[in-house]
């Protein structure tokens, strides 16, 4: 018997937005600039405050009291000022939506200044987010030819590879920004999936155990690790892995299900139980808890407890094959042999599995043998 696994569809993560999108429009940056001289500070001059991986300059503006954010410094000498009043042009215009205007002031930013780095980070972000993924990875590779150690770029341009399905080329470049921001959970779940990807699993799981370890309240991460670590067969893992994530969600409807897996894997089948009823506690609908159940009992060996679990799943959904061939071996178990003869006909009728057909016809086959010799078989 086959237990069935929930399928996990991973995405590779959001693109970095432009670190100096300004949350107040342009007419306010004056009263910034007084803002910053009443306080004594120099725009060039300000700290800088570190928030998600960008360094980015903070300061209070008096116009409506919002924050802005200004342009992040990237290698290179400093921009012309026209060079980068057009940039921060730019940035407004891509708050306001105004794409198309955005891309215009980013082309002249750079007629200006073909050596601005930033400008072609942003018209890379802003084809991304259009999906043009050609030409976001020239820009892209650009301002990486400008800047090779900014890991913005880096890890944008690998997303861009990685949804062109260029995965090995994205591969070192993450590898690079990992080492440059060792600290970037982000980074290191993305490189996660590139080694589950190509087929590198422990280093995969090397990858997702350092994200955990930076973002240990993200209980998608633990999921795919645990996902992982079970089609490794390295169970305990997948159970550690999945007691994290309940600790902190206890309602997550998967994670309770895969937990219940890979202690049924690991031959715990107690637990395997508690943690079925668990998730169908959370959703009473959920067929493939309620097979997972009986299989438990099964295993157990106390198919009359298993029945009702299986039958419960085909009528929540007539087509679960897996269902109706766990349900023949309980009836056969019980010696109920005509209702298992029957089950075993109508999973045949519902799986697309070549070989397993042919394995339950040559089970069929035995079984029918053993009717028509009567209880003394």
């Amino acid at each position: 018997m086959t237990v069935s696994l929930l399928i996990a569809t991973t995405s590779p993560p959001e693109p970095s937005q432009p670190a100096n999108l300004a949350h107040t429009a342009t007419t306010a940056l004056p009263a910034a600039e007084a803002a910053a001289s009443a306080a004594g500070l120099s725009v060039l001059g300000m700290d800088v405050w570190v928030f998600s991986g960008i360094a980015v300059a903070l300061l209070a503006s008096v116009a409506g009291g919002g924050l802005l954010f200004w342009k992040k410094q990237r290698g290179g000498a400093t921009p012309p000022k026209s060079a980068e009043a057009l940039y921060n042009l730019a940035l407004d215009s891509y708050q306001q939506e105004q794409i198309e205007e955005s891309i215009r002031y980013l082309e002249k930013c750079l007629s200006k200044d073909p050596g601005f780095a930033n400008a072609y980070y942003t018209l890379g972000l802003i084809h991304q987010k259009l999906n043009k993924l050609s030409l976001a990875k020239e820009f892209f590779q650009q301002a990486l030819d400008l800047d090779p150690e900014d890991v913005d770029t880096l890890y944008n341009l690998s997303l861009v590879l990685f949804d062109e399905g260029e995965k090995e080329k994205a591969k070192p470049l993450l590898e690079q920004a990992a080492e440059l921001s060792p600290g970037d959970s982000d980074i290191h779940y993305f490189l996660g999936l590139i080694y589950e990807g190509g087929g590198n699993k422990a280093k995969a799981i090397e990858a997702y155990e350092r994200a955990t370890q930076l973002d240990s309240n993200n209980p998608g991460l633990y999921l795919l690790l645990g996902k992982l670590c079970d089609s490794t067969r390295k169970y305990d893992k997948a159970i550690e892995a999945y007691k994290a994530l309940l600790a902190i969600d206890p309602n997550s409807l998967e994670g309770n299900y895969e937990l219940s897996i890979s202690l049924a894997k690991s031959g715990n089948w107690d637990e395997t139980i508690r943690y079925c009823e668990r998730t169908i506690e959370i959703d009473g609908h959920y067929a493939k808890a309620y097979n997972q159940l009986g299989l438990a009992y099964y295993c157990k060996n106390e198919p009359e407890q298993a029945i009702p679990h299986y039958k419960q799943a085909i009528q929540l959904d007539p087509k679960y094959a897996t269902a109706y061939n766990n349900l023949g071996y309980a009836y056969e178990k019980t010696e109920q042999f005509q209702l298992a003869l029957e089950t075993f006909e109508l999973y045949i009728q519902r799986t697309n599995n070549t070989a397993e057909i042919k394995e339950t016809e040559e089970h069929l086959a035995l079984l029918r043998k053993k009717m028509q010799q009567g209880p003394q078989a």
